[in-house]
């Protein structure tokens, strides 16, 4: 399975600029609220921000916290 990389929206509706496949190691830089996905970790609103105008859902992120990440900045 492969983790869709959405352009300067944080909606499954944005436009898709990239995938990700499985078990991809990656830097969360910020956070942001968006739309709600159902993911391989869960539901989430939460939004990662992992690169300059790119977002993916943080339910298919294995982040190790159910929520925001403590101390990254948000938007």
């Amino acid at each position: 399975m492969e983790v869709t990389l959405r352009v300067d929206d944080v909606d499954v509706d944005a436009p898709s600029v990239d995938s990700l496949p499985d078990e991809t190691n990656v830097t969360v830089l910020s956070q942001t609220s968006g739309t709600t996905v159902t993911g391989t970790y869960g539901t989430s609103a939460i939004w990662d921000r992992i690169g300059p105008s790119r977002y993916v859902a943080d339910g298919y992120l294995h982040t190790g916290y159910d929520g925001y990440i403590p101390g990254l900045p948000r938007g």
